[in-house]
């Protein structure tokens, strides 16, 4: 989802111009994002790191609640007293995960609220105008959506 969102103009449109770097680990599971995400922390050492992660889990056995519970563990092992973590919704689709994208989402947005980690969620993205032929990957206008909810979401976050 996010192999199109582009850290440099993300930058170049923050009101206070921090380095934002973009990693994309292509049909990565969640409990892989663990070890994905450890080169990551050391060579960047970033101060924040938002999470877009779980639409590759949605065809496993786990349950919506399980794949929710993954995502805010791997949250909160990554969150430390220096750096923040939020968690993005995953994308809801038009396809026969659809519904359980929408249940890790809700399942999601309350276990951020307990954990005291940030939820964004993506409702401004339409499955049926933002989505390209595949039904779960974002097409031009739906990545520059989700690239624009991020840069809103940092904006935000730097203003606090």
């Amino acid at each position: 989802m996010v192999k199109h969102i582009q850290g440099w103009e993300i930058k170049n449109k923050m009101e206070n111009n921090e380095n934002v770097y973009v990693r994309s680990f292509s049909k990565a599971k969640v409990r892989c994002m663990k070890d994905y995400i450890k080169p990551c922390l050391r060579e960047e050492n970033p101060d924040h790191i938002i999470l877009h992660i779980g639409t590759n889990c949605l065809n496993s056995d786990n349950d919506s609640e399980r794949i929710a519970k993954l995502i805010i563990n791997l949250s909160k092992g990554i969150k430390t007293d220096k750096r923040s973590v939020s968690t993005s919704a995953i994308v809801i689709r038009n396809d026969e995960w659809n519904s359980k994208a929408s249940e890790v989402n809700g399942f999601l947005k309350s276990m951020c609220s307990n954990a005291n980690i940030d939820f964004i969620s993506h409702e401004n993205i339409n499955p049926k105008r933002h989505l390209n032929n595949s039904r779960l990957h974002l097409n031009t206008k739906g990545s520059s959506i989700l690239q624009g909810n991020f840069l809103k979401y940092i904006n935000n976050l730097n203003k606090s």
